[in-house]
């Protein structure tokens, strides 16, 4: 079940490149990534794959688990298999685990070979192998000279039905073991509990599930450290870069405070997955990009691509038109760190809430509006009138910002000249004023 790779932009020739050595997990600049989905590849080691109806040892039936896993990987990494093609990074499938339940959808078995329906987020999917085996997979591919990046899908769990606790796990979410809850009866709202998305609004597809997956609320305290925690667990095994899936389905806010707790942790290059059907630009798309301190996948790009040299629908014109109106549209990568701007004696009355505001994108450019850092943005308050939001901004910048208090549509600035800050070229730092 070796895979082949389709290089997603032209490559004339591989070098050994500071940005592709395995020390630089924030700059993919110059690697060539090689996408595998780990069930389809190689069997490395029959002992860990699935039993009963869940595995089809033919691939034949490709709704069941074909046995692929880490030691496959390893196998392949180790007969330079990945390094004859050029390849300097991997990008597999997410890594944790996954249900185990079959699910019946119009009489045909289903299952999660695919990795997008957790259960647990601390543990790995064992069909993949173990916490030791993925470890290995790590190091083998360090020493290599080859990144890994993983999948990580924190928008939901499995599949649930909000009436029928029988339907598969009931979207079930454990913390290493230990079950925190399922989607009915769920008392600590964990989950949103609007019925399907029809994607009419940015809003409905965001707070309503995903098809039948169950929507994870992320504004939940304990959901929100649930996934802080887990992905500095991922970090600690020595992955170089995360893909986080289905990013137009969280709100940014969180995703930005989550951007921020990796930055100020161990920052790796991080990028997510807004799918967009077309060529047309998409301002949504475009401001996440600008302002959640995460890359996106290039749709755009890729869809001219095909309707140029696939589908001859599309000319070189175009192609050059659509590459121009991306660079005017998003704006280039900065190294970022993690600052922790505190604000002190900022009392606030019944329904005014705390905002900050300031001179580059990830501070909101002076906006006032949903791009200020707010409530949304899962501030922690502490020893109040005291408050700190941890925020993802470039690296060796001098800022400006301020705070404002906002009730409706009454916005209070504080008074003064703008906070000046520079902030530091690597590293984690913290700024704090009072209120003026």
């Amino acid at each position: 079940m070796a895979g082949s790779a389709l290089p997603l932009f032209p490559v004339a020739s591989v070098l050994a490149d500071a940005d592709t050595a395995v020390t630089n997990k924030q700059n993919f600049s110059t690697d060539v990534i090689y996408q595998v989905f780990t069930d389809r590849f190689l069997d490395g080691n029959p002992s860990n794959n699935p039993t009963g109806a869940a595995y089809d040892a033919s691939c034949s039936n490709l709704k069941l688990y074909c046995g692929g896993d880490w030691q496959g990987l390893i196998n392949k990494i180790n007969d330079n298999y990945f390094s004859d093609l050029g390849i300097t990074a991997l990008w597999i499938s997410q890594p944790v685990e996954n249900i185990y339940s079959l699910i019946n959808y119009s009489g045909v078995n289903n299952t999660a070979y695919h990795g997008y329906w957790a259960r647990d987020f601390k543990k790995t999917n064992p069909a993949f192998g173990t916490m030791t085996d993925f470890q290995n997979l790590i190091n083998t591919a360090h020493a290599k000279g080859i990144k890994v990046i993983i999948d990580f899908a924190p928008n939901h769990t499995s599949p649930a039905m909000e009436t029928d606790t029988s339907f598969a796990e009931n979207g079930k979410l454990y913390n290493n073991g230990t079950l925190l809850g399922g989607y009915t009866n769920d008392t600590n709202k964990y989950f949103h509990h609007n019925g399907g998305s029809d994607f009419s609004t940015l809003e409905n597809g965001i707070y309503k599930n995903l098809y039948d997956l169950a929507d994870l609320n992320h504004n939940n305290s304990t959901i929100d450290t649930y996934f802080k925690d887990a992905i500095k667990l991922w970090l600690d095994m020595g992955i170089d870069g995360i893909r986080v899936d289905a990013v137009k389905h969280m709100p940014m806010g969180w995703q930005k405070n989550w951007m921020s707790s990796i930055y100020g942790y161990k920052p790796v290059f991080t990028f997510g997955e807004w799918f967009l059907g077309s060529s047309a630009s998409d301002a949504d798309n475009t401001n996440f990009a600008n302002q959640s301190g995460m890359s996106l996948l290039d749709f755009r790009f890729n869809n001219e691509v095909r309707n140029v040299f696939r589908d001859n629908t599309s000319s070189m014109v175009a192609l050059d038109s659509m590459i121009t109106s991306t660079a005017a549209d998003y704006a280039q990568v900065n190294d970022q760190v993690s600052v922790r701007f505190v604000i002190n004696n900022a009392s606030t009355t019944l329904g005014q809430n705390l905002y900050l505001s300031g001179s580059v994108a990830e501070l909101g450019n002076w906006s006032t509006g949903p791009l200020a850092i707010g409530p949304a943005f899962n501030q922690v308050i502490y020893s109040y009138p005291t408050w700190y939001y941890d925020v993802s901004v470039p690296a060796g910048t001098k800022l400006e910002f301020k705070f404002f208090k906002k009730n409706g549509s009454t916005i209070t600035w504080e008074n003064g000249n703008n906070h000046t800050f520079t902030t530091p070229t690597s590293g984690t730092a913290t700024v704090t004023v009072d209120w003026q």
